[in-house]
């Protein structure tokens, strides 16, 4: 089953349920990221059980090294 939903800004479609499905889906690293849900950052504790919808609106951060 596909939805779409929102991922930085851009409509995608997808088949996760949940934000370690969708990460892995987005071929993205599970380790030095964070994820926000509607504008609410989710903990990485939280990532299994937090359910996907369609139309959910994510923002995922890479965190960047360097100076």
């Amino acid at each position: 089953m596909h939805m779409k939903i929102i991922v930085n800004n851009k409509e995608t479609e997808v088949s996760a349920t949940t934000i370690p499905e969708l990460v892995t889906e987005l071929g993205m690293p599970e380790k030095g990221i964070a994820v926000a849900l509607s504008r609410q950052m989710v903990p990485r504790e939280k990532w299994n059980s937090t359910r996907l919808e369609e139309g959910a609106d994510i923002i995922i951060v890479k965190a960047v090294c360097g100076g």
